[in-house]
């Protein structure tokens, strides 16, 4: 499996924070593992904090690109409508974040 870990990072006064996508991916299900861990978002304009597009062009009954995609210890501040995330459905495991 591959992994990404994202840390400490600050995203501010941006359209979009991060988005998570495997759109060309058409490997196994499940290959992939993301993590945010102490980051900031704040003033972000058109997107929630971290947008997850983990279906891309795979078949409905393929299942996702992605094993898991954590977001932890992180904050969100004046993001759109107040979302630390948005996905399509994929939910991601969340743990000790703040949205003010």
């Amino acid at each position: 499996a591959t992994s990404a870990q994202i840390k400490d990072c600050k995203f501010e006064n941006l359209y979009r924070g991060i988005k998570i996508c495997k759109y060309y991916y058409h490997g196994a299900a499940d290959a992939f593992t993301v993590s945010i861990d102490g980051c900031g978002f704040k003033n972000i304009s058109k997107k929630a904090g971290v947008v997850i597009d983990a279906k891309g062009q795979r078949a409905e009954n393929e299942g996702f690109a992605f094993k898991t995609i954590s977001i932890i210890n992180s904050t969100f501040e004046n993001v759109k409508d107040g979302e630390a995330y948005e996905t399509d459905n994929l939910v991601p495991e969340v743990s000790n974040n703040e949205v003010k």
